[in-house]
C-alpha cells in the first residue's frame, strides 16, 4: 500500500470515530479498510548511532526500507553523537552522552522499543502482533534503538516502553540493522496476510 492508493489519506483517517478496540460495528471489508489506514498513518522510525560502514549493509537496509515502506510510513536515522575523544572515555560515559542526544532528540511523546540483550525474544508472528499493539497504542510514532558498542544508559531503560532480543548470539551493531529490516519488513507480510512468511 501506498498513501495515494488508500481508500482514506492519513491526514483525514483521524477524524474517525476509532478507538484501540477498533470498530466492529460496520463491513468486514471497511473494518480491514480503517485498520490498515491507521497502522499505516503511524510513524515507525529506526534510530542507530553511527552510520553503516559495509556497502552490503547499505545495499540490504535500502532494499528492505523500500519494502517496508510500501506498508508503514518509516525511516531508519542515525544519531549524531558529539564525541571529542572516545578513546579518553569510560564507556559509562560514552554511553550517557550517547543518551543525552538520543533523549534530547525523542522528546516524551514516541513510544521507544530497545533492540537490547535484556528484551523480550518473540518468534515473527508474536512480533507482528506485538508490533500492531506498539503502533495502535502509540502517541506520536514508535523508535526501535539500536544502541552503540557499549549498549544502552540507565537512562535510557527507564524511558523505554519496551525492550527487544533478536538473538542470545552478539551481533555487531552494523549487522543488527540489517537483520532487525528483515524481521520489520517479515511482520508487515504477516499482518497483511501476504506469503512471504511461511509458518
Amino acid at each position: 500500500f501506498c498513501e495515494e492508493s488508500l481508500p482514506i489519506p492519513c491526514s483525514g483517517f483521524f477524524s474517525f470515530e476509532f478507538d484501540v478496540h477498533w470498530n466492529i460495528s460496520i463491513s468486514p471489508t471497511r473494518y480491514k479498510q480503517q485498520r490498515i489506514v491507521f497502522l499505516i498513518c503511524i510513524m515507525i522510525e529506526l534510530w542507530t548511532i553511527g552510520k553503516p560502514k559495509f556497502t552490503f549493509i547499505n545495499e540490504g537496509e535500502q532494499e528492505f526500507v523500500r519494502r517496508i515502506r510500501h506498508y508503514s510510513k518509516f525511516s531508519v536515522e542515525s544519531v549524531d553523537v558529539k564525541i571529542s575523544s572516545r578513546k579518553n572515555m569510560s564507556s559509562s560515559d560514552v554511553k550517557l552522552a550517547e543518551s543525552e542526544a538520543i533523549l534530547k532528540r525523542l522528546g516524551d511523546k514516541k513510544t521507544l522499543i530497545l533492540l537490547d540483550e535484556r528484551g523480550r525474544r518473540y518468534d515473527s508472528i508474536s512480533f507482528a502482533k506485538k508490533l500492531e499493539h506498539w503502533q495502535v497504542n502509540a502517541r506520536d510514532g514508535v523508535v526501535f534503538l539500536i544502541g552503540g558498542a557499549y549498549g544502552f544508559d540507565e537512562s535510557l531503560y527507564a524511558r523505554a516502553q519496551d525492550k527487544v532480543s533478536l538473538s542470545d548470539m552478539t551481533f555487531s551493531h552494523q549487522l543488527i540493522r540489517l537483520i532487525f529490516l528483515e524481521q520489520l519488513y517479515r511482520a508487515h507480510t504477516i499482518l497483511r496476510g501476504e506469503k512471504y512468511h511461511n509458518p
